[in-house]
């Protein structure tokens, strides 16, 4: 393959300390993981890390990738897009990919307002959208139909429409474990409810999935 992809979540003001003053280890992105974990499987080179603003000229400079995805939570919009900023005034061939619960929120908003910044927004669940989405890029495909993506052009923001969630979490590869950082474990996804203040349970991260028992066990035995 095809290139590298770098996947980016920057790290927020709290990170190291709980709400109690005492250290925490907040390093691991559980939707990053499951996201280059999904991507390499599926052939293309993929890395992840957390890290400030200010580590993006080395990582990016070290790294060349010809991707870089952001995931886009509540609170740290403004630095992923001065992150983007930053790749696009010094690599303005690097393609920037926006997902996450902020982006799939308000991925009309972001591309209107910053699409000299950002290419395209992956909305819902980023796994095989995202790896379709490269897919397409690699073979010089039309992206118009591919469900789940968002982007601008033509000054109108351009979406076929939400991808139906991934019923059988079991199918998933692990998510990649980094040496020395402690990290949780994902059981489902979605919501049984419907809160309206919650954007795991829009449509596009769907109603409640569970992954079996023997599928977390075995990721407890890796």
């Amino acid at each position: 393959m095809k290139g590298k992809v770098l996947l980016i979540e920057p790290l927020s003001r709290l990170d190291g300390r709980s709400f109690f003053h005492e250290p925490i280890l907040l390093d691991y992105s559980l939707s990053l993981a499951y996201l280059s974990s999904f991507l390499n499987h599926r052939g293309f080179n993929t890395v992840w890390e957390r890290i400030s603003s200010d580590w993006i000229f080395g990582l990016v400079k070290k790294i060349r990738p010809n991707v870089i995805g952001f995931n886009v939570i509540i609170g740290n919009l403004g630095k992923v897009l001065r992150m983007a900023r930053f790749v696009k005034s010094q690599y303005p061939e690097i393609t920037v990919i926006l997902g996450g619960h902020y982006a799939t929120t308000c991925y009309s908003q972001i591309l209107k307002t910053h699409n000299n910044l950002v290419d395209f927004i992956v909305v819902g669940e980023g796994e095989e959208t995202f790896g379709e989405l490269l897919c397409a890029l690699n073979l010089g495909r039309d992206i118009s139909e591919i469900k789940g993506v968002a982007y601008y052009e033509g000054d109108k923001v351009k979406f076929a429409g939400s991808r139906e969630p991934i019923v059988n979490l079991d199918k998933l590869p692990f998510p990649e474990r980094k040496k020395g950082i402690v990290a949780g474990f994902l059981a489902s996804r979605g919501g049984h409810r419907r809160c309206t203040f919650c954007a795991e349970c829009r449509g596009d991260f769907g109603v409640k999935r569970l992954r079996s028992i023997d599928n977390i066990i075995n990721e407890l035995n890796c």
